[in-house]
Formats: C-alpha cells, sequence, structure tokens
C-alpha cells in the first residue's frame, strides 16, 4: 500500500470514528440509544427507498443532458450543467404547460434519451485491463454525507431552530408548489409575494409532487404528508450538495486528496447542512456556481480545454440558472464570477500583447476568444433570466417584482407593502464590522470551535448555542489562499477566490439584512482556498512527511466542519414532552425520522385545522409556520402582502357582529390567529395597523372558540335573528 493511499485511509478511519462517536454521544427519553438509531437509520433507508425513483429520474435525466458535452467537463460538472438545463426546461414546462405526471415526465425524457443513446454508442472493451487499487479519498465526504442524510430525512418542523423549525419552508418553499399543484400550473399568487421570485427549485417541487402522485383533489398531502411530499423535495435538495462538493472537489484537484478533502470540508458545514437538507435552494444554487467557478478558473477540462464560445455558454448557463434558484446569487456569484472571467480575459500574461510568454498574433486571437466568451456568458446568462423576467411583467406590470418597485411598479401592493419589504430588507441601520464575527467568522454555523452561549430570542431566532468561537477553517482557508499565490502557476486561481470572497462579503454587508445563512456563499471559495492548502504538501513533497502532512490536513478540514455540524444537527431538533417525568425532552435526531419513534413527536406533521369539522373554511392571521400541512382549505397572507381580515376590520369598524357577517359571506368559518407571530412581525418586518392585536382581541372576544397566549382558533358565530 503506497503512503498516499494510507494517508487517504488514515483520514477516512478518522472522520468516520468521528461520525460514530458523535452518533453514540445522542440520547433518547428511553435511554435505549442503540435500538433508537437503529430503527431511525431504517427509517432513513425507508425515505430514500420511497424517493429513489424521483431522484433517480433526476439525476439520470441530468447526466443524459450533461453528456451532450461529452467528456470536456468533469463528473460533477456534468451533473451540473444537466440539472441547469432540466430545472429551466421543468420551470418553463411547469409555467406554460401545467404541472401534472405527464409534464414531469417529458420534461425528463429527452435526457433519459440521451443517456440511452449514450450507452448504446458506447464502445465495448474485449481488453482487459490491470485494474489500479482504488483510493480511499472519496470518503472524506462520508461525515456530510451522512449528517446530511439523516437531516433531509427528518420532517420539515422537526428540526432547525436557526431556521424557527423550517418555517420558510412550511410557508413558502413547499406551500407555493402545493398551490401551484393545486391550481394545475405555475400561477400568480397575490397573497404569497414569495411566487413572484424566480422560484426555480420551487417549480421543480412541484413537478416532483406530481410525479410522486401527490392528488389535490383528495387532500392535497393526504394522511402521509411529510413523507409523500416534503422529504423527497429535501433529498432532491440535498443531492445539489453533493454536486456541489464535486464540483469544488474539481475546482480544487481532480487527482489528489485535496480535492476530496475541500468537498468533505464543503458538505459537512453546519449552515450547508442546514440549508441542503431542507426544501431551500441554496444548495442548488451553489452546486451550478461552483461549476461555473471551476469553469471560469480554468480553460479546460479533464480532457483537453472547452472552447471558448462553449465555455461561455455553460457558464451563462449556470449562472443564470444560479439567479433563478435564489436571487442573491446574483450579487453573490454571478456578479463576481463574471468580473473573474473578464479579468482573466483582460490580466492573463498569455492574452497580453508584447508579454513575453507567447507571440503578439497568438496573444490577440487569446484575448479576443476570452472576450467573445464573455460575451457569450453574458448574452446567455441574460436570456436565461428572461423567462422570469416575462413572467413577471404578465403577472404584474413590474419584471422584477417584488423588486425595484419605486421604479417598476408596486405591482399588486401599496406603498405601505412596498415600504414594508424594503425596511425588512435593507441593511440595519448603525450595524458595525462587528456583525460579521458574529454572523461569519465566530459563528458555529461556520465550524467555529469554541464560544459563548447565547439564547435566541423572539426577534432573532436566526442564532445557533454559540457564538464568538475561533474560525479554524476560515484560518485554514486564509493559509490556502496564501500558499497557492506565492506559486505561480496557482496565483490566479487563488487571487480570484479571495476577489470573490471580498466581493460576497461587501455584498452582504451592503446588499442584505445581515442574515447569516446569506453567507453561505462564502463557503464556496472557501472550500476551494482549504483544499488548496492540503493540496500544497502533497504536490511538493511527493513522499514521506509531504504525504502525511497533507494527510493530517485533510482529515483536519474534514473534522471541525463535521464535529460542528454534528453538534448543531443534535442541539437542534424540537424538544417534546416525555410522557414519563412530563419535562421537556429534546429528540435525538433518529427519533424524527417518519416522526414514528419518538412519544409525542406522533403529530409533528398535522396541523391543529385539520380537527376540524368538514365544510370549513379558515382565515388564517400570521401564523403561516405549519400551512403546508393542513389539509383543510385556508385563506391566508404572506407577512408583505395585505391579509384579508384587515379590510374587514376597517369596515367593521369595531362592530362584532358586521365583521362576522362579512366573513360569513366570504364562506369563512373560522378565524385562526398567531398572537405570538403577531407580536414578533410588530417587532421586526411590521404589521398592518389595522391588524392591532388589542383591536383583534376586542372585535373578537366574545367569539366561541379555544384561546392560549400564543394562538386562537375561534369560530365565526352564526347569524342573530332579530
Amino acid at each position: 500500500m503506497t503512503r498516499r493511499r494510507t494517508a487517504a485511509t488514515g483520514a477516512f478511519a478518522a472522520a468516520t470514528g468521528l461520525l460514530l462517536l458523535a452518533a453514540g454521544a445522542g440520547g433518547t427519553p428511553s435511554g435505549a440509544a442503540g435500538v433508537g438509531a437503529a430503527v431511525g437509520w431504517l427509517g432513513v433507508l425507508e425515505a430514500v427507498l420511497r424517493s429513489s425513483g424521483l431522484l433517480a429520474g433526476f439525476w439520470l435525466s441530468a447526466w443524459g443532458l450533461g453528456g451532450l458535452l461529452g467528456p470536456r467537463v468533469g463528473t460533477g460538472q456534468r451533473l451540473a450543467v444537466g440539472a441547469a438545463a432540466l430545472l429551466l426546461a421543468g420551470w418553463l414546462a411547469a409555467w406554460l404547460l401545467g404541472v401534472s405526471r405527464g409534464v414531469a415526465v417529458g420534461v425528463a425524457a429527452p435526457g433519459w434519451l440521451l443517456l440511452i443513446r449514450e450507452a448504446r454508442r458506447r464502445p465495448v472493451r474485449r481488453v482487459r485491463v490491470a485494474r489500479r487499487p482504488g483510493s480511499l479519498a472519496p470518503l472524506l465526504l462520508a461525515p456530510g454525507l451522512a449528517l446530511l442524510l439523516l437531516a433531509a430525512c427528518l420532517p420539515p418542523g422537526a428540526v432547525w431552530g436557526v431556521e424557527a423549525f423550517g418555517y420558510d419552508a412550511l410557508s413558502y418553499h413547499l406551500q407555493i408548489p402545493r398551490e401551484w399543484l393545486a391550481a394545475g400550473r405555475m400561477a400568480f399568487l397575490p397573497h404569497n409575494v414569495y411566487a413572484s421570485l424566480p422560484g426555480l427549485m420551487e417549480a421543480a417541487y412541484a413537478l416532483a409532487m406530481a410525479a410522486l402522485g401527490v392528488d389535490p383533489a383528495a387532500g392535497p398531502l393526504a394522511a402521509d404528508r411529510a413523507a409523500l411530499a416534503a422529504v423527497p423535495c429535501q433529498l432532491l435538495h440535498a443531492g445539489f450538495a453533493v454536486v456541489a462538493a464535486l464540483c469544488i472537489r474539481e475546482a480544487t484537484d481532480r487527482r489528489g486528496v485535496a480535492g476530496w478533502a475541500a468537498g468533505g470540508a464543503f458538505l459537512a458545514l453546519p449552515w450547508v447542512v442546514v440549508t441542503g437538507s431542507s426544501a431551500y435552494n441554496e444548495a442548488a444554487a451553489i452546486a451550478l456556481g461552483a461549476a461555473a467557478l471551476g469553469l471560469v478558473a480554468a480553460d479546460g477540462g479533464p480532457r483537453g480545454p472547452v472552447p471558448p464560445a462553449v465555455r461561455g455558454a455553460l457558464i451563462g448557463l449556470l449562472l443564470g440558472a444560479a439567479c433563478l434558484a435564489k436571487p442573491t446569487a446574483g450579487f453573490m456569484l454571478a456578479l463576481p464570477l463574471g468580473g473573474w472571467m473578464l479579468g482573466r480575459a483582460l490580466l492573463d500574461p498569455r492574452n497580453r500583447v508584447g508579454s513575453p510568454c507567447v507571440p503578439g498574433l497568438i496573444a490577440r486571437r487569446r484575448r479576443s476568444a476570452a472576450l467573445r466568451s464573455v460575451a457569450v456568458a453574458t448574452a446567455v446568462g441574460s436570456a436565461v433570466l428572461s423567462p422570469w423576467l416575462l413572467r413577471n411583467a404578465l403577472w404584474t406590470g413590474n419584471p422584477v417584482h417584488p423588486f425595484a418597485t419605486s421604479t417598476l411598479g408596486l405591482g399588486h401592493w401599496t406603498p405601505e407593502l412596498a415600504a414594508r419589504w424594503a425596511e425588512a430588507h435593507a441593511r440595519p441601520a448603525g450595524a458595525g464590522l462587528g456583525v460579521l464575527w458574529r454572523q461569519w467568522l465566530g459563528n458555529l454555523g461556520f465550524a467555529a470551535v469554541g464560544g459563548t452561549p447565547v439564547a435566541a430570542s423572539v426577534t432573532d431566532v436566526a442564532r445557533f448555542g454559540r457564538e464568538g468561537g475561533f474560525p479554524i477553517l476560515w484560518l485554514l482557508a486564509a493559509l490556502g489562499a496564501g500558499f497557492a499565490f506565492s506559486r505561480r502557476r496557482t496565483r490566479g486561481l487563488a487571487a480570484g477566490l479571495v476577489g470573490l470572497l471580498a466581493f460576497q462579503l461587501a455584498a452582504w454587508w451592503l446588499l442584505t439584512h445581515h442574515q447569516s445563512r446569506f453567507l453561505v456563499f462564502t463557503a464556496l471559495p472557501g472550500a476551494v482556498a482549504v483544499g488548496l492548502l492540503v493540496a500544497r504538501p502533497a504536490r511538493s513533497c511527493r513522499r514521506g512527511p509531504g504525504v502525511a502532512l497533507a494527510g493530517l490536513l485533510a482529515v483536519l478540514a474534514v473534522a471541525v466542519p463535521a464535529a460542528a455540524g454534528f453538534a448543531v444537527l443534535w442541539g437542534q431538533t424540537r424538544a417534546f414532552l416525555d410522557p414519563a417525568t412530563g419535562r421537556p425532552v429534546r429528540a435525538a435526531p433518529w427519533e424524527l425520522v417518519g416522526a414514528l419513534a419518538a412519544p409525542g413527536v406522533e403529530g409533528l406533521d398535522t396541523h391543529p385545522l385539520d380537527a376540524l369539522p368538514p365544510g370549513s373554511r379558515v382565515l388564517v392571521v400570521a401564523d403561516n409556520g405549519g400551512l403546508f400541512y393542513a389539509d383543510t382549505p385556508i385563506v391566508y397572507a404572506s407577512a408583505f402582502d395585505e391579509n384579508p381580515l384587515a379590510p374587514l376590520m376597517d369596515r367593521a369598524a369595531g362592530d362584532p357582529a358586521l365583521l362576522a357577517a362579512d366573513l360569513r359571506a366570504a364562506g369563512i368559518t373560522h378565524v385562526w390567529i398567531g398572537w405570538s407571530e403577531l407580536a414578533r412581525l410588530g417587532a421586526t418586518y411590521g404589521v398592518d395597523p389595522r391588524l392591532d392585536p388589542a383591536a383583534l382581541g376586542r372585535i373578537t372576544g366574545g367569539w366561541p372558540g379555544e384561546r392560549t397566549p400564543t394562538r386562537a382558533l375561534l369560530r365565526v358565530p352564526p347569524a342573530t335573528t332579530r
């Protein structure tokens, strides 16, 4: 066994040992940790098998579509390019053709046919070739993959207190696809402004639900809500995190342990696990951006250069699709990578006339080809974005709604609603640079070690249990970038990574409302830089201490985020009352798989409104967190849209009978009010003054129903005879 293989084996053994140690640290209320873990992992296996048709169909189609590029790109890049094309085709089909099983199959079928054609054309090898011993370095992905898989098999709402237990997924990322499925197509939703965002992944989730046979006519999610619809969507999104890790490996080192270490460090990072295991869109955007980064940073693939025009088209497709997946990818990925691409075209010594590196004619041709590649990327990226601009222009009159409402139009909003959106998403006034330490360098979500305990507040739930730790991973990234900059061969890559990271931090500081999750894009240049550090001793010292040092750095690069990832997963699950003691107990993750094992968890994927009698129709005020699980017909509005109750409160002018009559005329039988959520919105994003809690309490005070300090489910009183 060679020293390189020994180093890889040691890295895998250490990472796997960490995995088993952390798995054994989790406890269950009953103390039967071993049995609970076994049942939980069987539940994971069941969830994966149940979703296998969807996952295999999607990724095989993506592989087939990516095969049109031939051997010019790596495995991760081929999957990313194919997935970008597939997602874009699905988005267009959902808008123009509708959302159904037939449409979903029709979108994926071309990729399957291309894959079959490729398999039939592949020559059959008749000569036996001596096989080289395989490397165990790919197993550096194991800790992150285990974390991601376990978390993705938990029903939304079971985990991630830092994300308000799946609030965004249940009220937006999954709820909008559910409504599109019920409508039969991608449709404008005036009560949920998030439907006006591009929604590339949301369209994919809607088609996934249709392909899985979710029947909106029979109660959109029937009895097995999480298993049938939510978990498969989460696993689909988690697949993009794995593709991102593969693309990071290809951008770092295609052949050595360094690339796998970079991918493993990325995959185990807590914020990557949190976002990647949820039905969000960050992992998709990062995967597409990582593939684009590999094409921007290098001219060729594993088997030679990619023609400049093809390279530009691929970069434009990937970055345009990343922006459709998540608009913040525009300034987190597209603009800085576009600038990197332009900088290479203008500043690369091989493209400069008069450079001693190449003759003048060749330099002119190279520079011209590089600039054409930039132009092609810009044109293709703009073309990819154009369907969203056209759709929104038709829906609202503003092609980028809900942005630029002051210049391009309010759409269905009032000036007050537009102002509420702008204020909620603006940079906080008076924020100092110290916020970067709390939200990034010293944040547990980015694998900071140590720190001091903190508690989340009602107005700021997006905080892990500890803050202010030591940023070991970012120190490794800084060392990697520094060492890479000292070598001519990797100087351009190091400069590009530093520029990308600096642009991302500046954009986050100037253009966002300073949420730590938005900085997950920095994991892309950070992971590549960590990989460059691992590659330094492996390349400079092929034998002996150099290989051992590379293996040690690879273990450290994966172990630090993996340890943080396990700590976050075990500390972010829901707490339930133990029936034996009556005390709240935080469930181990495996107890929440399928919501089957832990006492008190059985109703996790149900909604209290489902206990109402048939024929009920509920007006929801503020408490949108679990809408995806409600089968009872509801009327609701997002925090940035006008709630239907607001104009009725205006008209009633404090008269309970008039308000009840208007609600009955609208077909409303019950009103569900989230008092605690209403208070949180009032303290953060703002709330319609017509929905003042005190006024709501007075006008509904005599209505029958169930009331708690946090919620109220009220029955609209019947008309009284005079």
